[in-house]
């Protein structure tokens, strides 16, 4: 019932005669007929309105879709196992990017940008996916039309019809080969960096080990002072040095511990140890930089002066 058509009249009635009630039924239902046209007019003009805005909502999209950066591909639905969903659009950044026309991949899988390099365990992920009607996003190595490899960021996401039913897939694909490089170059600097500090840390360590020995080969252990191979050395050049400069000269020294044994003997060979550190000692501070003291046995000592003033030193 469109509406309610009332008559009222300010005289008492007993009642309506079946001619007017008939009058008045016919008049209601022309009445609801207006009105129920005006209705389907309204409805009319709103369902127009309606399908005009999806109408250029649509367009917009295609417009969006058509000219976009990304390569876009949408798919059918099924089947998710070999062959694979069927190609039915592609967009213009699509073919670019891959090399192909729209005409060579319509009706084929997606499947032909796969390569043997492409990362497995990526395409495991996407299939897991795919069999759960889940949207993805995943980096894939792809491979264009020549064969050459390239990276893209691709997030898929499925598209239902007004029943719920799943039956396509959208596919927008980012080429990140780019991105990729400087990651790549990235690691690599960082890598060889490592390499680097690796490098640099076994030099300083091979050079104090070179140190070490170059130090243990030329002192003694106890007393820290030059040994005995390291003193006969300079005294060999120091004489070869006289020959050559007539107002170089140089003088030697050897002194010992008497009675050193006995200190041994007594106090044990700790004592002793400790008194040839402190002779050491106080014999490196009567010496000048520029002169030898040596340990050359047990409890032997040998100094080499030199300069001109070797031969005074000495005596004093």
């Amino acid at each position: 019932m469109s509406g309610v058509l009332l008559v009222a009249d300010h005289c008492p009635q007993a009642g309506l005669s079946a001619a007017k009630t008939y009058v008045l039924r016919s008049h209601a239902a022309q009445i609801a007929t207006c009105l129920d046209r005006e209705d389907l007019k309204h409805r009319a003009i709103a369902v127009e309105m309606s399908r005009k805005n999806e109408t250029q909502r649509l367009r917009l999209l295609e417009s969006v879709v058509v000219h976009a950066n990304d390569a876009i591909l949408i798919t059918k639905a099924e089947p998710i196992d070999l062959p694979g969903p069927q190609i039915v659009y592609c967009n213009e950044a699509f073919t670019r990017t891959t090399g192909y026309t729209e005409a060579e991949v319509l009706g084929r899988t997606p499947r032909i940008l796969q390569s043997i390099n492409t990362d497995r365990k990526a395409l495991d992920r996407l299939r897991a996916a795919l069999s759960a009607w889940k949207p993805i996003e995943v980096e894939l190595l792809n491979t264009r039309k020549d064969g050459t490899e390239f990276w893209v960021e691709l997030s898929i996401a499925p598209v239902a019809n007004e029943k719920g039913w799943f039956t396509h897939w959208v596919s927008v694909q980012r080429d990140v080969s780019d991105r990729k490089v400087l990651e790549e170059t990235a690691t690599r600097a960082r890598i060889v960096e490592a390499q680097n500090v690796s490098l640099e840390a076994e030099i300083l360590e091979r050079k104090d080990v070179e140190a070490t020995l170059l130090y243990t080969a030329s002192h003694d252990d106890l007393t820290k002072l030059h040994n005995r191979p390291f003193f006969i050395e300079r005294l060999r050049l120091s004489i070869q040095r006289t020959q050559i400069d007539p107002d170089y000269h140089c003088a030697v020294m050897f002194m010992d511990l008497d009675r050193f044994k006995l200190v041994n003997d007594s106090l044990g060979h700790r004592a002793g140890d400790l008194l040839l550190m402190e002779i050491s000692a106080r014999l490196r501070s009567c010496i000048r930089f520029k002169d030898t003291l040596a340990r050359v046995g047990g409890d032997e000592f040998a100094l080499l002066i030199e300069g001109a003033d070797a031969l005074s030193f000495a005596i004093v």
